[in-house]
């Protein structure tokens, strides 16, 4: 590279960082995580600490999205230790916003609420107006997991307000997306789909892959519950091959789940059994990942995803497959001893 040959270490970084990012963006997790650690060693070669800790949040999020949430909060704290050292309060608030983030998919809803309020209140100091938008989406997203749903509303809407005032079109998508779910919850269907597909054309529009996949899950999901199973299905499976392309464990885990209940309610037992049985094998593969996090965040991630496990017992109790059956209750029991040794 001619930024090597030149001895232009911060360049190369940069670059390097940059190609990263696009491998990121396609979808190609290994080889962004390559390129990232390469510009990292150059960062510490030449004690660029800011770079540094921008490329400890570029690994973090690959990480996050990997469903490796140790990995995550390893990097983020690392590069949040690193912004607080150099004084940058904006990084400071952005770290914090991460760190957030990874809490809230371990289902640690009040630790993840400390870290966004904490986020808020530094990005309201320094003036972000964009970052302060992201962070009270985040907000909403945590007061939804908690069922507080008028709070959760409140504060999708003065996110909005702000995303769009910016013209922040990649955060406009996720509000949207995220009112979506509120409506869903409420069981107000139409308002729920406009929303969706107000965002899915927005994350369409400015190539946010990740994004889509999610949306079109939840889109999936209104029509599940509006009994439309062929729309949901379709939905399911487009999610599903953007998921899988981009390397979106949780939502891949998450997809299979949801194509299981549809293949149920159509009363195609033996195949929902299967789509139950690769969305188990998925989220064991993340639950083996965070063995190493407290005991306290380990249960936290479970509970949000045993539904899957007793309903995939409960489909193979019903075929006459008792040992299957109890070997996946097995999977939950062993967690649950090792909680109370």
């Amino acid at each position: 590279m001619l930024f090597r040959q030149l001895g232009d270490g911060k360049n190369e970084w940069q670059a390097i960082g940059l190609m990263g990012l696009i491998y990121d963006r396609v979808g190609k997790p290994p080889k962004a995580l390559e390129l990232h650690q390469q510009a990292l060693e150059i960062t510490r070669r030449i004690r660029d600490r800011r770079g540094e800790g921008t490329m400890l949040n570029n690994i973090g999020r690959v990480y996050n999205r990997l469903g490796q949430y140790p990995k995550a909060l390893e990097n983020y704290q690392q590069a949040l230790e690193i912004t607080r050292r150099i004084r940058d309060r904006r990084g400071e608030g952005t770290m914090l916003n991460n760190i957030g983030a990874v809490y809230r998919s371990l289902g640690q809803y009040p630790r993840a609420l400390e870290s966004y309020q904490q986020a808020l209140a530094i990005l309201k100091e320094v003036g972000d107006r964009s970052g302060k938008g992201a962070t009270l989406n985040n907000i909403g997203a945590v007061y939804d997991g908690l069922g507080q749903y008028p709070k959760a509303l409140e504060s999708y809407q003065q996110a909005l307000a702000i995303l769009k005032e910016v013209g922040d079109r990649s955060g406009e998508g996720a509000t949207l997306n995220n009112i979506g779910a509120v409506y869903t919850s409420l069981g107000q269907y139409p308002r729920a789909l406009e929303s969706y597909q107000q965002a899915l054309a927005i994350r369409k529009e400015v190539g946010d892959r990740l994004g889509a996949g999610v949306t079109l899950n939840n889109i999936g999901a209104v029509h599940t519950s509006l009994g439309q199973y062929p729309r949901a299905l379709e939905s399911y499976q487009q999610a599903l091959a953007i998921v899988k392309e981009v390397g979106d464990r949780p939502g891949e885990g998450k997809t299979f789940n949801n194509i299981g209940y549809i293949l149920e309610a159509q009363k195609q037992t033996e195949l929902a059994i299967v789509f139950f049985k690769q969305s188990v094998n998925t989220f064991e593969s993340i639950r083996i990942d965070i063995r190493k996090l407290p005991k306290e965040q380990q249960e936290s991630y479970t509970k949000t995803v045993e539904g899957t496990y007793r309903k995939l017992a409960e489909l193979l109790l019903s075929q006459g497959r008792v040992l299957e059956a109890q070997q996946v209750l097995e999977l939950l029991g062993d967690v649950e001893k090792s909680w109370n040794d």
